[in-house]
């Protein structure tokens, strides 16, 4: 199942769709990269719940942020007055409505964040994806992210749907007869920064009514990168990293403007792939004639339930691999699979976990 994921999740952070609350018509957004020696362009991008990195969970990256009204008057309650968003993070024009009691909640990312927020309380229906979210209600009504039933939206009638552009990449979104119907739809595409994915964060406590709560997440997660910034850039020798997001026979990983990419710069190292764009297919040659100091996983697929101490065996023992300084000097770590797969708060984990395991003298 995560494999069938993560193939389909690598290949939805390549080219996206969206649609606009009220509009049928949708705008494409494409990204994409070309692949250097011993790669191949990814034809898949990664999945919130797999081998990830996009967890990617939905669209294009580089999306446009949608627009918070400046100087907007709050009432009692801190909440703007009146819409305070008029376009999503794809840049489509949406017109809010004035409270938001029921929530539609499409990928594992948007849900997560939402828990962040402490309003899952308004989630009415999630999918398939996001089951394990903690404090998400397992008795919810769950839809197939992939295979959206239009109907049984309408039907529902939530005031907004929060979703991801997975929902087009098989083609014909049916979100869009919702959108039709005059359900509010949002589209949140996975973002490929860790700015971008602060700014989602602002983004849905805006929409929910709660912009200091959005506030207070992002707060915490700038402290916990400016904390290993500051390491960072105190590293005189980087260490070369190659993170593996898909294990054999398909390996994937990721190459420059992807957020993982960031971290690692972050942490005072440097990624072996960097000299490739977005998410990609690699050979095991390339990794071997890349010969990094350390190697990093979150893939947890192959052993049921997961089994990171196995993962990292299993890279340990492949023929040829014996030879790498990372695999030689025991320089290969496991790191945990949703926070560092999926675009939310908790990145900031994942990234101290990376620190820890790159330069385990200097972020202990």
């Amino acid at each position: 199942m995560r494999r069938k994921v993560i193939i389909a999740i690598l290949a939805a952070a390549m080219a996206l769709c969206a649609v606009a609350c009220g509009d049928g018509d949708a705008d494409k957004a494409d990204a994409g990269g070309s692949a250097g020696a011993g790669t191949t362009e990814a034809s898949a991008a990664t999945t919130d719940d797999g081998a990830s990195g996009a967890t990617t969970d939905d669209g294009a990256s580089g999306g446009t942020d949608g627009t918070v009204t400046d100087g907007a008057e709050t009432d009692a309650g801190g909440k703007p007055e009146g819409p305070p968003i008029d376009r999503d993070r794809m840049g489509n024009p949406i017109a809010l409505p004035e409270s938001i009691e029921t929530v539609v909640a499409i990928g594992p990312a948007i849900n997560v964040i939402l828990s962040g927020l402490g309003m899952l309380d308004k989630v009415v229906a999630a999918d398939t994806y996001s089951y394990g979210v903690e404090g998400l209600d397992p008795a919810l009504a769950i839809f197939d992210m992939m295979a959206l039933d239009g109907e049984r939206l309408i039907n529902m009638a939530p005031d907004v749907i929060l979703t991801t552009g997975m929902t087009r990449i098989y083609g014909e979104d049916q979100i869009t007869m919702v959108s039709d119907a005059g359900i509010c739809v949002v589209y949140i595409p996975v973002s490929e920064s860790l700015e971008g994915i602060m700014d989602d964060i602002r983004f849905l406590a805006a929409v929910m009514g709660e912009p200091d709560r959005g506030a207070a997440l992002v707060a915490g997660m700038e402290s916990d990168i400016e904390a290993v910034r500051a390491i960072g850039l105190t590293v005189t020798e980087p260490r070369k990293v190659y993170f593996e997001i898909g294990s054999p026979p398909y390996l994937y990983s990721f190459g420059g403007g992807v957020f993982l990419d960031e971290m690692i710069g972050l942490i005072g190292a440097v990624n072996v792939l960097a000299h490739i764009d977005g998410w990609v297919q690699i050979s095991e040659e390339a990794v071997v004639d890349a010969n990094p100091d350390v190697i990093l996983t979150n893939v947890n697929y192959n052993y049921y339930p997961a089994d990171a101490a196995a993962e990292v065996a299993d890279i340990m023992a492949r023929p040829g691999w014996d030879a790498l300084t990372a695999v030689a000097d025991g320089a290969v770590h496991y790191i945990d699979t949703d926070s560092s797969s999926q675009p939310t708060q908790n990145v900031a984990k994942a990234l101290m976990e990376m620190a820890r395991a790159i330069y385990p003298e200097l972020y202990s």
